[in-house]
């Protein structure tokens, strides 16, 4: 308990001693003319493109990791950076169980180094490679293995052909990152590793049409739960990364031809071969679509909505999913945003009839809840059965510094036979950000989630806290 404060007050001090000469450079007083000065913090997001920011969630700044820089370049042929980042956990009762000694107190370490290279032998074809290397030490509790995924991985492997046949189209084959919207349904590719990778083993062809400004994907994927089935990893460690084998085919249309709207639209198969006692044999057929945009001056808005039919373990699947966000800009010096959000997986008695979220198994709204608490009714970070409603804000009290936090209110859809109990409210779940930039390529981040638990979870009933702090970087 008192590392814990420890550990919270002094890197919030630290974000406070940073962040304070920033403020106050920000809070500079106005000109004769009213005017701010130039390193004001004063810019009106209001007035930011539509496209693609619109799409991201709009409290979440992206990790620098997630977005490599151009690289260093080597007579305009080769191109090699890198990132690293170091995480820190400190969490206690993820299993919502204060009697669990594997589970009551947590507390470890996460680094992660990524290495890359890209090669172009002529103008329009590149091959591009990735190296991470990314293991978790846990310093609490004792476990049998207190170091894992102790390998190296190459999570890029993939050549890029644009201008395809000559025409406006782009085909990328090989092992290669996919993220298509803000990833509801579509971004993870191995959610047993966490975040230490997100891969694909895919071909996709990605067709534009300037005039309509239009974009259509089109995507063959197949993984495997071994993650050494097409490349062997360096020292193997033998971690299966999915549950079970899975194929797909994605269909995937994005339109911005209206004046600061995006329409997407899409079309995904999925298939499933059991390999853990985990795993799901399925077969899943899943039609949707978004819009987002302004809605005024100030006004954002996200509305998804996705249909899913097919069949799970025996069991028929005819669910609905929505993921839906309306959020008011101020336009102020702070950059203030305030949002509502509203999510919807549908449920069933047999959990195998839930809504499947497909490729979209990551932290999304909460690390606690999608990684931790949802491995109580089935797969880890595949929780459905779930109404999802509350408010957030956001907003950077100077340049470099953001900070964010949500509220939370969880309900289920359908009694469920995976809990001891017939509650209808699952709890609260408070989730918060902080984040320093040093420079565009170096940053802190504070990361922290609070669930209180409710009548859905019977004699579950202990408070769950997540508390994660990373230091990033990217050459």
């Amino acid at each position: 308990m008192y590392r814990t404060a420890h550990i919270a007050f002094i890197v919030t001090a630290l974000l406070v001693a940073f962040a304070t000469p920033a403020i106050a450079e920000g809070r500079s007083t106005a000109g004769p003319d009213g005017s701010q000065p130039a390193n004001a913090c004063s810019q009106d997001p209001c007035n930011e493109p539509i496209s693609p920011d619109v799409i991201e969630r709009l409290d979440r700044e992206k990790d620098i990791t997630a977005t490599p820089k151009p690289g260093a370049a080597v007579d305009n042929w080769f191109r090699f950076g890198g990132d690293a980042r170091y995480r820190t956990y400190i969490e206690k009762h993820i299993r919502l169980n204060a009697r669990n000694p594997r589970t009551r107190r947590r507390f470890w370490h996460r680094p992660r180094v990524r290495l890359w290279g890209e090669v172009r032998p002529i103008e329009d074809i590149s091959i591009r490679s990735r190296i991470l290397y990314g293991p978790r030490y846990f310093c609490e509790p004792d476990l049998p293995e207190q170091c894992i995924f102790n390998e190296a991985v190459v999570d890029q492997l993939h050549i890029q052909w644009r201008k395809a046949f000559g025409l406006p189209m782009t085909v990328t084959a090989g092992r290669q990152d996919i993220q298509l919207g803000d990833g509801w349904l579509i971004k993870e590719g191995t959610p047993l590793d966490g975040g230490r990778s997100f891969y694909f083993d895919a071909v996709r062809a990605t067709l534009t049409d300037a005039a309509s400004s239009s974009t259509l994907d089109l995507i063959y994927l197949q993984n495997h739960a071994d993650s050494a089935t097409y490349m062997r990893p360096f020292n193997d460690a033998h971690r299966d990364l999915i549950e079970q084998d899975e194929k797909g085919a994605i269909v995937y249309f994005s339109n911005e031809h209206f004046e600061k709207t995006q329409l997407e639209s899409y079309v995904l198969y999925k298939n499933a071969e059991a390999v853990a006692d985990s795993g799901d044999d399925a077969d899943l057929y899943t039609f949707g679509g978004l819009a987002a945009g302004e809605a005024g001056p100030h006004w954002r808005y996200k509305f998804e909505v996705a249909y899913q039919f097919g069949n799970k373990n025996g069991e028929s699947v005819d669910a609905l999913g929505s993921n839906n966000r309306i959020a008011y800009c101020f336009g102020d010096p702070w950059q203030t945003k305030l949002h509502v959000d509203y999510e919807y997986r549908s449920g069933d008695r047999d959990a195998d009839s839930n809504f499947d979220i497909l490729w979209g198994r990551w932290t999304q709204f909460s690390n606690l809840y999608n990684y931790y608490l949802s491995v109580l009714e089935g797969q880890m970070a595949m929780s459905s059965n779930l109404h999802r409603f509350g408010p957030g804000i956001g907003f950077k009290p100077c340049k470099r510094l953001y900070l964010g936090a949500n509220y939370h209110l969880l309900f289920r859809d359908h009694k469920s036979d995976n809990v001891d109990s017939s509650g209808q409210f699952r709890g609260q779940l408070i989730t918060a950000k902080a984040q320093y930039d040093f420079t565009k390529d170096i940053n802190l981040r504070l990361l922290y989630d609070l669930f209180l638990p409710d009548s859905f979870y019977g004699p579950l009933d202990s408070t769950a806290s997540f508390l994660q702090v990373q230091l990033a970087i990217r050459w």
